[in-house]
Parts: structure tokens; sequence; C-alpha cells
């Protein structure tokens, strides 16, 4: 229990200023920039796409812990220092440059983080770990998010940063009393194996071509359509504390109750039904948002944000399930020796097929509106369980990085 609680923190610090940059940050610049725009903004979380190049790193260090307390302290003093630039409705430029300085060292702190949670955890664990990563990732994002949110209109910028700063430190503590595992055990990288090699060890695999196209296909609809989620929202002229309880709090509190149905879908099922049905499930939620853009009326209405909030949650719980499902999946397929370059391979190629969503989504609601967004979304949504049956593998790891 400890173990998982030790990692429940670290998901959660790392979610608080992922939610804020990425739910609470958007819904500001919605409010008084064009699309396409707000899309472009998505750029600043970058230094996730590259983390796989610290994967190496990672893996010769001797301890995943002198590298996560070290980064969530860099993100704390960021945070602090972000309050002390006082940004403004009218001056977010301080907020945007906090988001690539905190992108930067919360993906070197995931990196090791996810390379401790698979020191920690055994193969049968797994499915649990995916659940553990996503609720509290999908908690930290929704007090970052929709907290923060709500914190801003409540405190100020510069008080809800600080607060969000205390909260990061607090999280981070526990990790200091959690024993590492011995790696001694571990067959050594190859001689004179270097990050290049243990990299390029990667794309080698026979398997390889597989992973990658799953990986990819898994999340295309749901990426595309996650950028502008937000601003059909606030065009449905929910307010900023709408905005933060339906997205934040419900949506919060539904993604952690999906993210322990996908744990127990992936234990119960087969793993190959399970990963695709949770991508079709995905998928149903991004169809749904097509669903209510063409037959629910706009306005806020006691009935309307009732839709909203069900709307939100179920939204929430199904991506929730999906991205537990898919962790579980990749932590299946890392190889012993190389378990945080595997690991952070894979999930550079989620965060690279995100990024470019997010980033396209703002100019196919220029050409397309939001309708016709949702439209491309659904239908790239469902290529998602046919891509799981082309590119399922059943291949085993290999051991050997040479």
């Amino acid at each position: 229990m400890r173990r998982f609680l030790v990692l429940a923190f670290l998901y959660m610090a790392q979610g608080l200023p992922f939610g804020f940059f990425s739910h609470a940050v958007p819904v500001l610049l919605n409010r008084t920039h064009p699309a396409e725009l707000v899309g472009l903004s998505g750029l600043l979380g970058a230094p996730w796409a590259f983390k796989f190049v610290l994967g190496p790193a990672v893996d010769r260090a001797a301890s995943r812990r002198r590298i996560i307390v070290p980064m969530n302290l860099a993100c704390v003093v960021a945070l602090v220092a972000l309050g002390f630039a006082r940004p403004s409705a009218d001056h977010l430029a301080p907020l945007l440059a906090g988001f690539f300085l905190v992108s930067v060292f919360s993906a070197f702190q995931d990196v090791a983080t996810d390379a401790l949670a698979l020191d920690l955890l055994d193969e049968a664990e797994r499915g649990r770990g995916g659940a553990i990563q996503v609720a509290a990732q999908r908690s930290g994002m929704s007090a970052g998010g929709g907290g923060e949110l709500a914190m801003i209109d409540w405190l100020g910028y510069a008080e809800a940063s600080w607060l969000m700063a205390a909260l990061i430190l607090a999280l981070t503590l526990p990790v200091l009393l959690q024993p590492e595992p011995p790696r001694a055990h571990r067959e050594p990288l190859a001689s004179g194996a270097r990050g290049a090699s243990l990299l390029a060890s990667f794309f080698s695999r026979p398997d390889a071509k597989n992973i990658v196209g799953l990986v990819l296909f898994f999340k295309l609809g749901d990426a595309l359509a996650a950028g502008m989620v937000t601003r059909w929202f606030v065009k449905q002229g929910l307010s900023n504390a709408e905005i933060a309880s339906t997205r934040g709090l419900i949506g919060g509190l539904s993604a952690v109750v999906g993210a322990l149905a996908g744990a127990a879908l992936y234990r119960a099922m087969d793993r190959k039904r399970a990963v695709a049905t949770s991508s079709g499930l995905q998928a149903a939620a991004i169809a749904m948002y097509l669903a209510l853009d063409l037959a629910h009326p706009h306005g806020t209405g006691p009935m309307s944000l009732a839709v909203y909030a069900c709307a939100s949650g179920l939204e929430h719980a199904l991506g929730g399930a999906a991205t537990a499902v898919l962790f579980a999946r990749m932590m299946d397929l890392c190889r012993d020796e190389a378990r945080a370059t595997d690991y952070t391979v894979q999930a550079c190629l989620l965060v690279v097929v995100t990024g470019l969503g997010i980033v396209a989504s703002g100019f196919v609601v220029k050409l397309a509106g939001l309708r016709g967004l949702f439209a491309i979304a659904t239908a790239l949504g469902a290529v998602g369980p046919l891509a799981v049956h082309r590119f399922w593998s059943e291949q085993r790891p290999t051991r050997s990085v040479a």
C-alpha cells in the first residue's frame, strides 16, 4: 500500500501544474484568443514529446529518487517565481513562459517516476499501477485545472500559483521515505551501450512497428478532440467557476473512477480485447460531444448545466479507463534492463500524437467549426479498435539491448 501511495503522490504532483497549464490556461485563452492560437499554445508542452532522450540517463542512474526530488523542487521554484511575475488576464506571457519551464522539469520527473513504478510493481500489479497513474494524475489535473481556475477568481494568479507550489512540495516528501528496490540483480547494459544505442535498440525490436502503430492510432481521434472540448464549454457560455466544477471537480472524480474501472477491465478480460474495448469507449466519448452539439441548445439554465456536468463526467470516465488500460499495456512491453527508455519512448509517441492533434485542432475549427472537428475526431476514433487488432503483438520483450 505504501508503494502505491508514494506513486500516487508523485503522479498527483505531476498533474497539478499540467492540469493548470493544459486546462485552466486554455480556458483563459479561449475567452480572448482565436482557436488556432489556442491550439498552438499546446507547443509549450513540447518537452514532454522529447523526454525519450532522458530515458537512457534514468536507466543508468543509481537512484530514481535523485532525479525525482530535484525536478519537483525546480517546479516549485518556477511556480513561486511565476507568482511574483503577477500575470493577469491581459498579461498572460508569464503563464506561457511558466508552462514551458514546468514542462521541462515535469517531463524529466515523469521519466524517473515511470521507471520507479516499474521497479516497485511486479507484472501482476501493473493493471493497478496503470490505474494509480491515471487516477492520481487526473486528480492532480482536476485540482490544478478546475481548482486553480477557481482559486484565480477567488485569490488571484499569484496566490493560486504559490498554493500549487506548496502542494507539489508536500506531495514530494513521501518519496524520501520509500526505499528503492535493489537493482544489482538485473542484467547490465551491453558493453559500451550509450543513450543513442539504447534508444536505437527499442526501434530494432521485432515488435517495434506494432508498438508504434498501436500507441499512435489508439489516441488519434481523442487527441484531435482534446484540444477544443474546453472551447466548446466556453462557447456554451459557462463561467470560470462552472467550468471548474464540471471539467475540474466532476471530470476529475469521474476520471479516477474510470481509471479504476480500466484496471479491473485489464485484469478481467483478455488483454487484447480489453485494449480494443477501451479504445472504442474513448471514441464514444467524442461522439457524445458531436451529438450534444447537434441536439442540445446553447445556454446555461439548470437543465443545461446538468447535461454539461454529465457529459464531462462520462468523457473523463471513459478517457480515464482507456488511458489506464493503455498504460498497463505499455508497461507490459518494457524490457527489464531498459524500463525507463522503453516506457518513455512509448509515452513520447503518445505525447507527440496528442500534441499534433491539439495544434491541428485550432486550424480544423477555423475551417470546419467545432461540430466539424468533433465529426472528424469521431471518425478517427473509430480507427482505434481496428488498429488494436492490426498492430497487436503477443511477443514478450527481449532482454538484450545490444
